[in-house]
């Protein structure tokens, strides 16, 4: 398992990227030429932390609310 900080910067369109899953949340998509992708981030990348707050036990709704 490689552990990288990815800093996505949100654009017009968005983040880029959906997520899916509970404990862990994981990338399900990336919208190509998106700020995801921008980013480095790829499907399947596990979501560890969102803003400094570590996410590894929490469930989809609480991190997309950290996301937004």
């Amino acid at each position: 398992l490689i552990q990288r900080c990815v800093i996505i910067q949100r654009d017009e369109k968005g983040y880029g990227l959906t997520v899916s899953g509970d404990n862990p949340v994981f990338v399900r998509s990336v919208k190509e030429n998106g700020a995801a992708a921008r980013a480095g981030v790829q499907e399947a990348d596990r979501i560890i932390k969102v803003n400094g707050t570590l996410v590894t036990k929490s469930n989809h709704i609480r991190v997309v609310n950290l996301i937004k």
